[in-house]
């Protein structure tokens, strides 16, 4: 029964941590002890984005109230990711005994819900609790209208009614690396820099463009050209990879730059070359109209048996003399492929 808890609990400070020893402050610096029969019970959930920590953190009344015929409960945390945020919990001074009420997280000094920090795409921090008051009597006794008591942050919740939700994905947002593209070339050169230019230095992060932020809802994945996806037992994980002629296939068409993305000199296109269908006006360097390919030692050039617009370069190495291997140098499909960029 009621009138029998509030007995047995009579000398107990339960919700709070016992003992309460510090008084309550007055907005007028007196102090008062806490009322016993003014909150019964209270429990508090705090987002993973709150950084609760039940051994370094914790949950405290921050404010008694009353403002006309409203008595105002808050609480606060001690939390890095709730910072500034609190829990109002609104009784008008007729309520009966044991009114339960929930509150969710709002701005200390606005009021209002909180948003995510500025420059960043998470969801705002996740707070909300449940609160049950007894008797407000002797705590409206202490106070008149624009009157409140503070107990800064000395009158804490008892640390078993604090529970702190599983981190899961509220939000997600869509990146992609920088994409490879065609550096300068210069057969006459043997310094002149590598066909295939990274878009950063090694030794800096790779950096990302940026496509969209904070998606929220009900999302579906697609895959794309060259992409497979695939959700492993568990149902727990979302496996983005890459196979050629996955997903959508291979592209039909030039993959449109992004904002921000320039191509080479004399290109509309990160690899250096003509759009499909285009007429191809050099090679390797080598201005048009007509350009010479021919086979020498060990190397033959001839037309593909079935796509019309490829040339194959092979290195057979027929007719050559490999008793002295070891003075020749080696030779690789990389190094082909990079003396040879436009075939």
């Amino acid at each position: 029964m009621p009138g029998d808890f509030l007995t047995s609990n009579e000398y107990r400070d339960y919700p709070f941590l016992h003992p309460v020893q510090t008084l309550l402050v007055r907005s007028d610096t007196r102090q008062f002890p806490l009322p016993q029969d003014l909150i019964v019970e209270a429990q508090v959930s705090l987002g993973a984005e709150c950084r609760y920590h039940p051994v370094e953190h914790v949950v405290y009344l921050l404010k008694i109230s009353l403002t006309g015929s409203t008595l105002t409960i808050t609480l606060a945390t001690t939390a890095p990711g709730a910072n500034g945020l609190i829990l109002n919990f609104n009784r008008h001074v007729n309520d009966r005994e044991f009114t339960v009420s929930k509150a969710t997280a709002v701005d200390l000094h606005t009021g209002l819900p909180p948003t995510p920090p500025s420059g960043q795409v998470t969801s705002p921090p996740f707070m909300t609790g449940t609160l049950v008051t007894g008797q407000l009597a002797d705590t409206l006794a202490l106070l008149t209208s624009g009157q409140y008591l503070t107990g800064a942050t000395s009158i804490v919740l008892e640390p078993s009614l604090v529970g702190q939700l599983p981190p899961y994905v509220r939000s997600i947002s869509t990146t992609n690396a920088k994409r490879l593209m065609a550096g300068s070339w210069n057969c006459a050169d043997p310094d002149a820099p590598s066909y295939i230019l990274l878009p950063y230095p090694m030794t800096m992060p790779m950096p990302c463009v940026i496509d969209q932020t904070g998606i929220q809802g009900e999302i579906s994945f697609l895959a794309g050209y060259n992409v497979t996806l695939s959700e492993p037992s568990g149902g727990k994980q979302i496996t983005i990879g890459g196979r050629i002629g996955a997903g959508l296939g291979q592209p039909s068409g030039e993959v449109p730059l992004t904002p921000g993305e320039q191509p080479p000199d004399g290109s509309a296109f990160l690899d250096g070359g003509p759009g499909c269908g285009a007429l191809v006006t050099s090679l390797a360097g080598l201005p048009g109209p007509n350009v010479d390919l021919k086979g020498g030692q060990g190397v033959s050039i001839y037309r593909h048996p079935f796509l019309r617009n490829r040339l194959v370069v092979d290195f057979h190495l027929s007719g050559l003399n490999l008793q002295n291997c070891a003075s020749l140098p080696l030779v690789s499909s990389v190094a082909v492929s990079e003396q040879l960029p436009s075939l």
